[in-house]
Formats: structure tokens, sequence, C-alpha cells
């Protein structure tokens, strides 16, 4: 095996992170993203990172559950693996998995479609990590094949988690 690079891992991999975000994969957005996270007191390597095409917008008008479903589901391993207090949305302009601004018509019909899947998602995401949390304080969780007990979970996981929101724009990151 050959080398490319060097450099020291400094977590254990069920360490708690301060966060998971969640976005798209679009290189134009990355470096925003990285920004963003700086502005909020948290660095790259303190966060879960959940992307892939669309983010949270690719399966956001799916009649297919378990794709619609799939990202939330990574949220919530993250938040079982990692045990993140907070979770950021992000969404973005001119997204190619959504056809691009033009899709929209307008620039305030695309803002008024993001600001409406961001506050769904961020609903149904809270709803999700509410019950989820409240069944592993009374009954436990399985990580990596072990059981964690109530009484560890309640000493050890968020007693809630936060759920943010943020849309990308080639300017900046807003809150809508």
């Amino acid at each position: 095996m050959k080398r490319i690079v060097s450099y020291e891992a400094h977590r254990e991999h069920n360490e708690p992170m301060k966060g998971c975000v969640v976005g798209c994969f679009d290189p134009r957005f990355q470096f925003p993203l990285k920004v963003a996270l700086t502005a909020n007191g948290l660095k790259l390597d303190e966060v879960d990172l959940i992307s892939d095409g669309g983010g949270i917008a690719r399966n956001a008008g799916s009649d297919d559950a378990e794709l619609r479903d799939d990202i939330l589901q990574q949220v919530l391993a993250s938040v079982k693996l990692h045990r993140v207090p907070r979770v950021l949305l992000t969404s973005h302009e001119d997204c190619g998995a959504l056809g691009g601004s033009s899709h929209f018509g307008s620039e305030e019909a695309e803002i008024a479609w993001h600001k409406a899947l961001l506050e769904e998602r961020a609903r149904t995401l809270e709803t999700l990590l509410t019950a989820a949390l409240a069944d592993w304080k009374e009954n436990g969780v399985t990580v990596a094949g072990k059981l964690i007990p109530p009484e560890v979970v309640r000493a050890t996981y968020p007693e809630v988690v936060v759920v943010k929101t943020a849309f990308l724009r080639f300017d900046g990151a807003y809150e809508l």
C-alpha cells in the first residue's frame, strides 16, 4: 500500500460532534458552506457532513418514501452515533437537481420554494428526533451492536436537538 498523504486523525469513531450539516455536493457551495460554519463557530472536523446531489431538495417531492426519508435517516444516525446537539439543513440557489433557478421562473418563487422546503424538513426532522430521543431515553439504543442503556443515554445524549436552516446564495448564507 502506498501512502498518498499523511495526517493524524484525532477523533474516536464515537466521540461526540458539535453538529450535523446537510447540504448539496454542488462544488459552487462547498466554500460558502465552510464560511457559514466558521461564522457559527464550527469547524469541518467538528460536524458530520451529509452531502449529496440536491441535499434535502433532491428527494423533497418524491413519492418514494425510502428516497424521501433517506437524508432524514442519515441525520438520525448522526445523532445516534455522535450525539450531535444541533443540525443545520441547507439548500441553495440554482440547484441543478431541481432544474436550476430558471425552473422557478423568478428569484422570489425560488426563494419561497426553498423557504417552504426548509421549514417542512425542519419540522419533520424535529418530530423524528424528539420521538427517537424519547424512545432511546426510555429503552436504550443499540450502537455498533451494543446496547447503550437508558441511564447512559439520558446522561450523554442531548435533551433536544436544535434544527436550524440556511439558504446558500452566491453572495452569502441566509436565514429565510
